[in-house]
Parts: C-alpha cells; sequence; structure tokens
C-alpha cells in the first residue's frame, strides 16, 4: 500500500494507562507545513506520536483499575497490553494540517490565582482503521464506554509558556476539535 506506515514502537504507561503509537519522525513529511509554522514561531515537536489512550481515557482506566482486586487489575492490564500489540496499526497521513487553540488555566506554585493562557498546536489527521477495532475490544475488557478519539499526530505547538504548550491540545472528538477553532493550513 503506497504511503502506508507503521509505528516503529508501542507504549503502554501502566501506571498511567496511557498507549502511544511512537512514529518515525521521517514518515512525516512537514515542508509544507513547517514554513508556515515557522512564520508563526511554532516550535517542531521533538517526538511524534498517536496517541491511542490519552491522560484524560488514561484516568478513567485508572480510576477502574484501583476499585478492584490486584489480581484482577493486573489481569486486565495484561489483556490491555496483548490487545495492543495485537494491531499492527498501519496508517497513512491525510494531506491535511489545523491549526488549533485552546484557552486554558493552571495553579501557580505559590497558590496565587490560577493564571489564564491560550496555547496552540498544529495537527494532522491520519487514517487509522485499527483505532475504532481497538476500543471496541477494549471496551469488552473493561467494561466502559470509551469512544475512540480523532487520530492525529501533533506536528508543532506554541505558546507563552513552552513547557506547558509543548504537550499539545489533548483532542476527544471532532465535537472538541470544531471547539479549539480549527484553521486549515
Amino acid at each position: 500500500m503506497a504511503n502506508t506506515h507503521v509505528p516503529k514502537e508501542i507504549i503502554l504507561d501502566k501506571r498511567r494507562m496511557t498507549l502511544l503509537l511512537m512514529l518515525d519522525k521521517n514518515s512525516m513529511n512537514l515542508d509544507r507545513v513547517r514554513e508556515i509554522a515557522e512564520e508563526e514561531e511554532f516550535n517542531e515537536k521533538s517526538e511524534f506520536h498517536i496517541t491511542i489512550i490519552g491522560n484524560t481515557y488514561g484516568r478513567a482506566l485508572v480510576d477502574h483499575l484501583v476499585r478492584i482486586s490486584q489480581e484482577d487489575r493486573e489481569r486486565i492490564i495484561r489483556k490491555i497490553e496483548k490487545l495492543a500489540v495485537s494491531y499492527d496499526w498501519k496508517f497513512k497521513i491525510k494531506n491535511e494540517a489545523y491549526e488549533l487553540s485552546e484557552k486554558y488555566k493552571y495553579a501557580q506554585p505559590d497558590g496565587s490565582e490560577p493564571v489564564e493562557d491560550w496555547k496552540y498546536s498544529i495537527i494532522t489527521f491520519i487514517s487509522l482503521s485499527d483505532l475504532e477495532l481497538f476500543y471496541i475490544q477494549l471496551n469488552k475488557i473493561i467494561e466502559l464506554d470509551l469512544v475512540a478519539p480523532p487520530a492525529h499526530v501533533t506536528l508543532f505547538t506554541k505558546g507563552k509558556n513552552a513547557e506547558r504548550s509543548r504537550v499539545g491540545i489533548g483532542l476527544k472528538s471532532m465535537q472538541e476539535f470544531e471547539n479549539f477553532n480549527p484553521i486549515k493550513i
């Protein structure tokens, strides 16, 4: 299949219950987007990945797992791990990129009033047929009703607080995508 890629590594963080597909940076052709990103002072991500289970769903899984016995918890984690590696995760990069923006607040270390800020990301969508199938099987294992997020890769980020903005903008649904003021690049 032309332009089909596979991840170089699958990472399941068993403590946070997140699942990432790590990508070879060379699989992403950034030429078209890089010029715009540099003009707008975006920073290229140091690594590229596809988030299969992100922080929000990871927290839901952790909350679910702490309510069951250690034995059942370990059994479920093994099943999720086995499920994750049972797919080849072939994907195609769609030839479209979007700039997203998100207003957020973060706590001050000294406990003073939270700071409000904006962060920005440039993403590209991915065609990843295994994602829906994975979530069907995952929901059977964990007995929850999680919805597969839109498959995408964050390419560039920016914000006043570089550390907070570098992680990008979590994207759990297409409705949420629309809420992040998408601008097609």
